[in-house]
């Protein structure tokens, strides 16, 4: 009994003096137990930073590979005994990938992106950038925005009482009273499309009530899908202002789903996700207690997707609740080449095969009932390959290419640079145009525009997404459509 006592004690002794070591292994020989136990504190909360960080946030591979020895995957205070060398859990970005507005693209197209960013006037925004928001930045934004000088707004004719009463809407006096003041952000993610507006008001207001005239109140539209940081609401309680990825304005209550910061986070930086790279797919969403809704998903919406083989496709709605609430539906449709599993890889002909598909829909001012206008046709062709392209035909010289002042050659030279990229956009104040082709000698371009002069100074209306030879349009002076043309566009 005694030697089984003794060879037991042995053996324990044995056990200590090899755990020891082991431990001596690991630690360096001038630094103490209680130096590592500092060290492995400072480092971030990794699954909070996988819950709440922007991916933008994400480590590139280099630098994910020289901090994993260092990062613990499971506890940020892992026990002092037992020290952890595991990797990080978040994903790596793939070779030749980036992260812009929390989704993966190409890191050419990130980069593009980038620098449109950086743009001052470009109207890009990181709607995931941490920027505290105060009520002097929000007054500026919204009154920006002038009342159109236009005889209608809506049925009746304008007057000094009606300019007062969309003015007062706007509720602006706290803002103005109350300079430095933090604004209390909501979050939003756009359930349906949204109409953005210059002012808190769904009147039209055009230089006729034929059904065709403008809107001038009408800015833009955000897609299903996109967030939006809620920074105002009117006087009325209808309608609040936003900022979005590439536009600011009124946008009613009733089109936004609102959540919670880290919730608002997650849906827009989904590893996974779809682009519809086709216009007009139809889908039916759901809605407990209240009448199901048909959605138009419009060309480059983005949304989560969670399968996506040869017959079908699931993605993931963003669906207001009956109390106005973020809450989410995952929709099967058809695969039948309509999306893309993450953003299309760029190339020139890929790029004209998704403009192609918008030929013969309706133009519409400002996006006016889902339709497109003749920057949003070309911002939207491009954003299904990853680019973020600023909204409006002025801002899109800012984009984040190669932009080529072009307003000082004649017509040859832009005919052969044009002949040299097939994509470009070509752009005067005012109109945006792709170009597509050159066949039998002539030089074709797609865009969306109300109407045009052939060469004999005919007038022809339009009203949709086509495509034209540049030879033929011309303007109502009598001179080229070519001849305005002041700066195009390219990538890469």
């Amino acid at each position: 009994m005694r030697t089984r006592r003794l060879i037991t004690a042995w053996i324990l002794t044995l056990s200590v003096l090899f755990l020891t070591g082991c431990l001596t292994a690991r630690i360096p020989e001038d630094e103490t137990m209680e130096s590592t136990q500092e060290r492995v504190t400072e480092v971030p909360q990794t699954k909070e930073s996988e819950t709440d960080a922007p991916v933008t946030d994400a480590p590139s591979e280099s630098e994910a590979s020289e901090t994993a020895a260092s990062e613990p995957a499971e506890s940020v205070t892992p026990p002092v005994s037992e020290p952890t060398t595991e990797t990080p859990t978040e994903p790596r970005i793939p070779e030749g990938m980036s992260v812009f507005f929390g989704h993966l693209m190409d890191h050419a197209v990130a980069e593009a992106n980038e620098r449109t960013l950086a743009q001052q006037g470009s109207g890009l925004y990181d709607v995931l950038s941490e920027h505290v928001w105060l009520n002097e930045e929000v007054l500026p934004l919204i009154e920006a925005y002038t009342l159109p000088e236009r005889p209608f707004y809506g049925a009746r004719a304008v007057t000094p009482e009606l300019r007062e009463q969309i003015l007062a809407n706007r509720n602006t006096a706290f803002l103005s009273e109350f300079p430095g003041t933090e604004v209390q952000l909501r979050y939003g993610i756009i359930s349906r499309n949204a109409a953005v507006r210059s002012f808190p008001t769904s009147m039209r207001a055009a230089d006729s009530l034929d059904g065709r005239a403008f809107d001038y109140f009408q800015e833009s539209m955000f897609q299903i899908g996109e967030g939006v940081l809620v920074l105002h609401e009117s006087l009325d309680g209808q309608w609040v202002f936003v900022q979005g990825p590439n536009y600011n304005g009124w946008v009613h209550e009733e089109d936004i789903a609102f959540t919670s910061e880290a919730d608002f986070r997650a849906f827009l930086t989904a590893r996974d996700f779809a682009v519809a790279v086709r216009p007009g797919v139809q889908a039916t969403v759901e809605r407990p207690s209240q009448e199901a809704i048909q959605l138009t998903l419009r060309l480059g919406t983005v949304l989560p997707l969670k399968r996506f083989d040869e017959s079908a496709i699931t993605l993931v709605f963003p669906v207001r609740n009956e109390v106005g609430d973020l809450e989410t539906q995952e929709i099967t449709l058809v695969n039948n080449g309509a999306f893309s599993a993450g953003f299309l890889p760029y190339s020139a002909d890929a790029l004209l095969t998704v403009a192609r598909s918008v030929i013969g829909w309706e133009y519409g001012w400002g996006d006016e009932k889902e339709n497109y206008d003749c920057s949003s046709f070309s911002g939207l062709s491009y954003r299904c390959f990853g680019f973020y392209m600023p909204r409006n035909s002025s801002q899109q010289r800012y984009f984040g290419g190669t932009v080529t002042d072009v307003s000082g050659q004649d017509r040859a030279s832009k005919y052969r640079f044009l002949e040299e990229h097939p994509g470009a956009v070509l752009a005067y104040p005012g109109h945006v145009m792709v170009y597509e082709k050159t066949e039998e000698g002539r030089h074709y371009i797609l865009h969306a525009n109300t109407s045009w002069y052939d060469g004999a100074g005919v007038f022809h209306e339009t009203y949709r997404v086509w495509e034209a030879p540049l030879e033929e349009l011309s303007r109502s002076d009598g001179s080229l459509l070519l001849d305005a043309v002041r700066w195009i566009e390219t990538f890469p």
